[in-house]
């Protein structure tokens, strides 16, 4: 199997020299890939909340050591929790809108 040097076709690849992997590239797909995954299983809860779940869950991943085995943990971890705090949040607006009529 012979691998393209200097292939520069917005795949993984970059660089004159021996191919090398770029994981800015791969990671930022993984993340825009829970981010619609995540979307799509909970349609329930605005897509905003999830993006911000998505991107806390991110931004920890790249503290860690090892970003690409922490970052899809961690997306589910926080996915879980909005969807919980969002079905909290409208318990509570439920419950409250009797007190307020409009």
């Amino acid at each position: 199997m012979k691998i393209e040097q200097g292939r520069d076709d917005g795949g993984p690849w970059k660089g004159d020299a021996a191919p090398r992997w770029d994981w800015d590239s791969a990671l930022e797909e993984s993340r825009r890939r829970w981010s619609r995954m995540l979307r799509e299983r909970w349609p329930e809860v605005p897509g905003r909340i999830i993006e911000g779940a998505v991107r806390e869950a991110w931004s920890l991943a790249l503290l860690s050591g090892v970003p690409e085995l922490v970052f899809p943990l961690l997306a589910e971890e926080k996915g879980w929790a909005v969807v919980s705090w969002h079905a909290r949040q409208r318990r509570i607006l439920d419950a409250t809108a009797s007190f307020f009529p409009a």
